[in-house]
């Protein structure tokens, strides 16, 4: 019984989806095709403050390219954008948002332009880092305080130093 009641349901969403593929053919030849170049998209402003942002991979939804987060930022698997989050930032995979100010972690991998406060994950790198990076692989431009196998800071006395390397 439940199997019919599955393939019935299965048939009527296929039908729909032909009925209603051959419906938006039918009004596209319908209109006039325009070979009209579209203006180059200009910056966005940085949205209004939100608390929660739910982010799936990058650009969807496209609000969180320049979303500004005074809260949680979540990415199911993959968080990343231009704008701001202040509070957590957390991905099952990658977290890649620009500017982060408190908390960063991912499954994987984390990358910010300028990060205030704590990145953890498996490889962390962030452009201008102010805080503590703990990971097995930890990168950073100018300063920072690393815990990790492998510790880099480009601008460093001691550029790379496994377990622990700081630079203030």
């Amino acid at each position: 019984m439940k199997s019919m009641i599955l393939s019935f349901m299965i048939a009527v969403c296929l039908t729909a989806t032909v009925f209603a593929d051959k419906g938006e053919d039918a009004t596209a030849a319908k209109q006039p095709v325009k070979n009209e170049v579209a203006a180059p998209a200009k910056a966005q402003p940085l949205n209004e403050w939100e608390f929660f942002e739910l982010v799936f991979v990058p650009g969807a939804p496209s609000s969180s390219l320049n979303s500004k987060i005074y809260g949680v930022k979540v990415g199911a698997p993959i968080s990343s954008g231009n704008g701001i989050v202040n509070g957590v930032e957390a991905s099952l995979f990658t977290s890649l948002t620009a500017n982060v100010s408190g908390f960063q972690t991912a499954g994987f991998y984390v990358d910010a332009q300028k990060m205030k406060g704590l990145q953890f994950s498996i490889v962390n790198f962030a452009e201008d880092l102010n805080g503590v990076q703990l990971g097995i692989l930890n990168m950073t431009q100018k300063k920072g305080f690393q815990i990790g196998f492998v510790n880099y800071i480009k601008d460093g006395v001691i550029p790379f130093f496994p377990v622990i390397n700081f630079k203030f």
